[in-house]
């Protein structure tokens, strides 16, 4: 059983929204819960773009780079 990613970023809207405590943004899902889905999937890409990138620094860590050091830019 295999669903495409866009699938899954709709059920995770679906999960988080309609929980949602502003009754804006419930309403507005509920009118129209596939535009949620390139947020939902924007949201992640930068997710896991900044862990990526954490994860590339905590493995530099081991070669001498030190907790200090600001790898990120100021």
């Amino acid at each position: 059983m295999s669903l495409d990613k866009d699938t899954y970023y709709q059920l995770i809207a679906q999960h988080v929204l309609t929980n949602n405590h502003d009754p804006t943004v419930k309403q507005a899902y509920l009118n129209d819960p596939l535009s949620f889905v390139k947020t939902v999937k924007g949201d992640f890409t930068k997710l896991k773009t900044k862990y990526n990138a954490i994860n590339r620094w905590l493995g530099l860590s081991g070669a001498g780079v030190h907790q200090q050091t600001d790898l990120f830019g100021p």
